[in-house]
């Protein structure tokens, strides 16, 4: 094959989910704070609520930014063996100064959990993987790959032409 790769051209952009992820990631203070603020006062409660916002993240990375937003004195726990977090003034405050930030980040993961809902990274490494593979195709797969892939632009062109002017 001749000239850049496809992703280069910006024909595909592979990793844009992995990119959206990480935005999200950065904003993980503001995520917690704000779960805190909405009354999630357990670890366990806010860790669930942002990983149903479609943030992958491991326990170590939570548990070390709830741990760092104490000794920041933006949030405070009470008890020993079932913790209970609360929001501080100086918290509270932190989340007005960064209310953009936040709505930015409420946008982002928005936009994640529906992407994955509807299935976008799983289409995303399958063009990946066909552009990785595509010399190796007969001409008769590559037939059978264009049809499928125009049927399935045609679909969503037809439903997005609902939303777009």
């Amino acid at each position: 094959m001749f000239g850049p790769p496809a992703t280069t051209l910006g024909l595909i952009e592979p990793n844009f989910i992995e990119e959206i992820e990480n935005q999200a990631r950065e904003f993980l203070d503001l995520i917690i704070l704000n779960a805190i603020k909405e009354g999630k006062d357990q670890a366990m409660s806010i860790y669930d609520q942002i990983r149903s916002c479609g943030i992958p993240m491991n326990m170590s990375t939570f548990y070390a930014t709830l741990r760092e937003l104490e000794r920041e004195g933006l949030v405070r726990s009470e008890g020993a063996r079932n913790k209970r977090y609360y929001i501080t003034e100086k918290g509270e405050k932190y989340l007005e100064e960064n209310a953009q930030r936040l709505e930015r980040v409420k946008e982002v993961t928005r936009k994640l959990r529906v992407a994955k809902a509807i299935g976008i990274p799983m289409m995303m490494a399958t063009l990946k993987e066909l552009l990785n593979n595509l010399d190796k195709l007969s001409p008769e797969d590559r037939a059978e790959i264009m049809e499928a892939l125009g049927t399935a632009s045609i679909a969503v062109k037809k439903v997005l032409a609902k939303y777009v002017e």
